[in-house]
């Protein structure tokens, strides 16, 4: 093995379980959907969350095997490392960017798609700082009202 991998082995580890464990509760979800028979396979809702969860699912058990190989099992979590975890600015955009996903989910169906597709939008490009904010709400409000308009009216795929 690669002298870089064994240095992320541990990392890989605990990310190939949450993959494996994530993938496959999309995979159930997926394979619960109803099923359209008369319009065949490829036309049921499910065939691509069960296709992108199925490779997702490989990647996460390919990572899984390369981190056992150099012992990326071996895990000793100190006090230490959790706090500088827990204070890192990764883990800020993590919770900050699931923080704006769950806003979005609770909101999704009680408040106009528009108005809470722009939020989600100028939310995140706010926090993390890609532009002046006037330039992200602008941005924001006109790509919600776009992909709105297209669905409803384009498409033909109403949006709720």
């Amino acid at each position: 093995m690669k002298e870089n991998h064994k240095e992320t082995a541990k990392p890989d580890f605990l990310t190939s379980i949450f993959l494996i464990g994530l993938s496959l509760v999309i995979l159930g979800l997926s394979l619960a959907m109803p099923k359209y028979v008369e319009w065949g396979m490829y036309a049921t809702p499910s065939i691509a969350p069960i296709i992108f969860s199925s490779l997702l699912l490989m990647c996460g058990i390919i990572l899984f095997i390369r981190s056992i190989a150099v012992r990326g099992y071996a895990i000793r979590i100190t006090r230490e490392q959790t706090v500088r975890f827990i204070t890192s600015k990764p883990f800020y955009n993590f919770s900050a960017t699931l923080g704006f996903v769950l806003l979005y989910y609770v909101l999704m169906g009680r408040v106009h798609f528009v108005l809470i597709s722009a939020l989600y939008l100028f939310l995140n490009m706010f926090y993390f700082h890609s532009t002046a904010w006037w330039k992200s709400l602008i941005i924001s409000v006109v790509t919600a009202g776009l992909i709105w308009y297209s669905f409803n009216y384009l498409f033909l795929i109403p949006l709720p």
